[in-house]
């Protein structure tokens, strides 16, 4: 391999094992409205609901004895089901490598930076290729590569203005900023995999998969992790792991964050194939370069059994690295 100038400006990230999964929430989702003056159910049903027909539900589920007539202030119970929405949109604002986006009818082509993308539409990554998505609520979701994403639903709640967002990790791994949950009202963000379902309102964190185990790691916020055989909470700093059938580990700390502070900003030669203090409890760890440190494109993402870090091909430029510890448990 010739000689390259290649600049790291280091970022220190604590991260490290895995976390999360879920087959089937236990509780239907729920949204609460409170009564304005003159409201009743049948208005409500005719401006937030999917039909009128709902007003009728509406009224026994909150045990209403007068439906023409509801004291504002009252706070009544609303299925998520029921909820009338409007679509919204899903831009591709970075796409890197080999990313692939297929529709029905349609040939396979490669996703395009600026494009917005219908749900149902369905999208995979090459070896070293990601496809950054952005939300009309301004949540972020980055595919790593080697992934297979379904976009299942983007639509926004006329009730309160809240978005609902379902995506389907098929395999892989994503990396996901929902907007926070002090941004009111707050996103219902839902990613599914073969062997769970997570839901979270406002939350950093990744998810990975196959199609018997889910993975998820917590970095701000929190996971509510459920299956049919149970459930778990995990914290920010916190992970779990579930396989179809068990119920959810429950929660445990991630890794500390690899010492990266021997590292030289300059490095001039590739592959990169550094060493690094190992960190405990570590079986693997993961390097991933960037453009700059928000990290929406991945120009490397390499995974290594010994304590290293390690690059292995990269264009000549500034770039930022930032590498964690992963355990036994992927």
């Amino acid at each position: 391999m010739p000689t390259k100038p290649l600049t790291l400006r280091l970022y220190h990230l604590a991260v490290a094992t895995s976390i999360f999964t879920s087959a089937s929430v236990h509780a239907v989702d729920e949204f609460v409205y409170t009564v304005q003056v003159g409201d009743h159910p049948w208005n409500i049903a005719q401006r937030y609901l999917k039909d009128t027909s709902f007003a009728q539900q509406l009224t026994r589920l909150n045990r209403i004895t007068n439906d023409r007539r509801v004291p504002p202030g009252t706070q009544l119970r609303i299925p998520a089901p029921w909820l009338k929405l409007q679509s919204t949109r899903i831009r591709v604002l970075a796409a890197h490598g080999q990313a692939m986006v297929e529709q029905s009818g349609k040939p396979v082509r490669a996703a395009v930076a600026g494009e917005e993308l219908p749900t149902r539409a369905q999208l995979r990554t090459g070896p070293g290729s990601s496809v950054l998505l952005e939300f009309d609520d301004g949540s972020r979701v980055m595919m790593r590569q080697a992934s297979e994403l379904r976009l299942v639903q983007s639509d926004r709640r006329l009730l309160d203005g809240g978005f609902m967002v379902e995506l389907e990790l098929i395999r892989g791994g994503l990396e996901n900023m929902v907007t926070p949950l002090h941004r009111a009202p707050a996103t219902r963000f839902e990613i599914r995999t073969p062997a769970a379902v997570a839901a979270v309102r406002g939350t950093r964190f990744r998810v990975h998969a196959d199609d018997q185990t889910a993975w998820t790691e917590v970095l701000d916020g929190a996971v509510q992790v459920d299956n049919a055989a149970g459930g778990v909470r995990a914290n920010a700093g916190f992970g779990t792991i579930a396989q179809v059938g068990r119920a959810p580990e429950p929660p445990r700390s991630l890794l500390a964050a690899p010492d990266l502070s021997g590292l030289p900003e300059r490095l001039e030669r590739l592959p990169v194939n550094w060493p690094l203090a190992p960190v405990p409890g570590a079986v693997a760890y993961r390097s991933q370069v960037a453009p700059d440190t928000r990290f929406e494109t991945l120009l490397s993402d390499e995974l290594t059994p010994q304590a290293r870090i390690r690059i292995t091909d990269i264009e000549d430029g500034d770039f930022v690295l930032r590498v964690r510890a992963t355990d036994a448990d992927g």
